[in-house]
């Protein structure tokens, strides 16, 4: 099960990205996700790709915290609980 910390304003997620795999998609890897994004890390294309496409699924404000220009990120979501999360992307 992947490792949600909540935080004073939502919650916070460990990532690990896949860049240019063909489509976007989220599956566990243990206490991490893996992002796989159809943009490629080129100009910062597959950190938008995932900030608007978790946008989407939560319905909330994302943002990535720490990794910008790493596989490995923190993501943050404001306003949602560590078991809407879970929920969410279960």
């Amino acid at each position: 099960m992947i490792k949600i910390k909540e935080t004073g304003k939502g919650v916070v997620f460990s990532v690990r990205v896949k860049p240019g795999s063909g489509g976007f998609s989220i599956s566990s890897k243990g206490d991490f996700l893996e992002i796989r994004t159809e943009s490629p890390a080129e100009n910062n294309k597959a950190n938008l790709e995932i900030v608007k496409e978790l946008s989407k699924l939560f319905g909330r404000k994302v943002w990535i915290v720490r990794g910008l220009k790493s596989r490995k990120k923190e993501i943050s979501v404001e306003g949602v609980s560590a078991q809407e999360t879970e929920r969410l992307l279960g």
